[in-house]
């Protein structure tokens, strides 16, 4: 999952709700997005290079893809669409693709610099999804056991991905060392 937009929720322990922060809403950097849209035509055989094996799990089946959108970005785990927790992010932004923790924070750290006009930082976030409501991931579920082996490849996937991107599609080489 490659962002466009990073919208930023908090959870509610008292109404079980996951609550949109219009505040901490920020633009992704546009080139990321472009990159990613890239990888899909151009340069499918990224996702050979996963070192991490697929789990064998009868609910979740299929290897990496890559999609880019809106990602909620908040302080609770989140399930999938069906998660009843996540409807007032869904009525905010229905156009969300992904649901992630933690990524709104250091979106709203770089906004601050940028808004102190220090520098200007880009800010794009690339998750691997390791869950969705369908697989039985609920807002702060812990199911240790069984989404261990997932989130081990979302994450190696999702690196595996911004490497590849890099390698084989940023417009620009990067630098050598030395």
């Amino acid at each position: 999952m490659i962002s466009s937009r990073v919208h930023g929720y908090t959870h509610d322990e008292l109404d079980q709700a996951c609550l949109p922060r219009p505040d901490c809403s920020h633009l992704a950097h546009e080139g990321i997005s472009a990159l990613g849209e890239s990888m899909r035509p151009n340069h499918a055989s990224w996702a050979a290079k996963v070192h991490e094996r697929l789990p064998a799990t009868p609910s979740r089946k299929g290897g990496p893809g890559i999609r880019v959108g809106a990602v909620a970005s908040g302080d609770a785990p989140a399930g999938g669409t069906g998660d009843p927790a996540l409807r007032p992010l869904l009525a905010a932004w229905p156009e969300l693709a992904a649901v992630e923790l933690d990524g709104s924070n250091a979106a709203r750290a770089i906004t601050q610099v940028r808004r102190a006009g220090r520098t200007h930082v880009p800010v794009s976030l690339v998750c691997g999804v390791a869950g969705t409501a369908s697989a039985g991931v609920r807002v702060g579920s812990l199911r240790p056991d069984e989404d261990k082996p997932w989130k081990a490849y979302a994450a190696d996937a999702a690196a595996t991905l911004i490497v590849e991107a890099i390698r084989l599609a940023w417009p620009t080489p990067p630098r050598r060392a030395g």
